[in-house]
């Protein structure tokens, strides 16, 4: 008795080309949209990134004036 996880030899090769010959490649045309759509979402990403490390620097210096400032202490003897 054949297990039924195991499909016999003959059969697994037929299967995969007709898999393969049921979903056709993408058009060269589908594939200049998506590498295009890719680059716009790149640009929006760097630029996002660059805002973001711009912020960063501000807030660093904010931090380095709030540290570097001296704290004078009034005392009365």
């Amino acid at each position: 008795m054949r297990s039924l996880a195991t499909p016999p030899a003959s059969t697994t090769r037929p299967t995969v080309l007709v898999r393969s010959m049921a979903t056709p490649p993408a058009s060269i045309a589908q594939l200049k949209s998506a590498v295009a759509h890719q680059q716009q979402e790149i640009r929006a990403l760097a630029a996002t990134v660059k805002e973001q490390a711009s912020q960063i620097q501000k807030v660093s210096a904010q931090l380095e004036v709030s540290k570097s400032a001296p704290q004078t202490i009034a005392t009365n003897p």
